[in-house]
């Protein structure tokens, strides 16, 4: 009987694989690449989605009313009333004008008038009995209304030795003194009006393309920051401010290089009680061109 062998069994030791310590630091370092990628990826688009609906500019200002005081009357001021970064309201006084010279004016000015109120009642009768000439009679009515007129005038002088506030506000940049001698249209100081507020914003003309009034502005002022405005574009100026300087540029003299010109605009503010604004306070203004 023929005997068949039995198959021999042929063990073989498994290779160990090559574990490399920097394999998982690989992994790890593309996985850390990638997202850096996508989130690079992410804010390059929404920063293109942001520039595309958005312009700024830091060229802006907090703008409010500024009044001047002047003098009507030449002459020396007797007292000054109010002192700088002082609150006052419309119609009070700020200072007076030394006004002696117009009293006694004043005082020969009411004799003459008196007088010529007599003599033209004299003449009235005279005129009712036709003992006097019709033209002499329009004569003595003619000096009467002259010497009215005039005596008018001197009591209007009178009233503008006492400078009052135009409008409620801060009184500031007084430039006169107790003491001091004045000339008609003079500047005495100024007021400040900062009942209400608006912001100048001086775009690059190339921004303005699709720019128009009407549209909304986000402001941040840099004495508040985190504290957001919200505005209105309400007016754009007509020229560019070089274009409105005290010496405007002359491009077609000399050697001309290229510059990009800035142009105004006007943005309405909303007024925020808790925050105080003053004229001359920088800003960062945004249009939104679309939402």
């Amino acid at each position: 009987m023929e005997s068949s062998a039995a198959p021999k069994l042929v063990f073989s030791t498994p290779t160990k694989k090559d574990k490399s310590p920097f394999s998982g630091l690989k992994i790890l370092i593309f996985s850390f690449l990638g997202i850096v990628a996508g989130l690079v990826g992410y804010l390059s688009y929404s920063w293109f989605i942001y520039s595309a609906t958005h312009i700024s500019t830091n060229d802006a200002y907090v703008e409010a009313d500024t009044w001047p005081v002047n003098s009507h009357n030449m002459g020396y001021i007797k007292e000054v009333l109010v002192k700088e970064n002082q609150h006052v309201k419309k119609g009070d006084l700020l200072l007076k004008l030394d006004d002696r010279d117009l009293q006694i004016e004043l005082k020969y000015k009411q004799a003459r008038y008196k007088k010529g109120q007599a003599d033209l009642k004299r003449a009235r009768e005279l005129s009712r009995t036709h003992l006097m000439a019709p033209a002499d009679f329009e004569t003595a009515e003619a000096t009467v209304i002259s010497l009215e007129a005039d005596l008018e005038g001197t009591l209007l002088k009178l009233d503008f030795t006492q400078v009052t506030a135009p409008t409620d506000g801060v009184v500031a940049k007084i430039g006169v003194h107790a003491g001091q001698f004045i000339q008609p249209g003079q500047t005495l100081m100024m007021i400040v009006d900062r009942s209400e507020n608006w912001i100048t914003a001086n775009f690059k003309e190339t921004q303005l393309g699709k720019v128009k009034t009407g549209l909304p502005v986000e402001v941040q002022i840099d004495a508040y920051p985190g504290v957001l405005w919200r505005g209105t574009l309400e007016s754009i100026y007509p020229a560019s401010g070089a274009t409105m300087s005290l010496f405007p540029p002359e491009n077609s003299t000399g050697n001309f290089t290229k510059i990009v010109q800035r142009i105004p605009v006007i943005i309405k503010l909303e007024q925020k009680a808790n925050f105080e604004l003053r004229p001359g306070m920088s800003a960062v203004s945004t249009i939104v061109l679309s939402k």
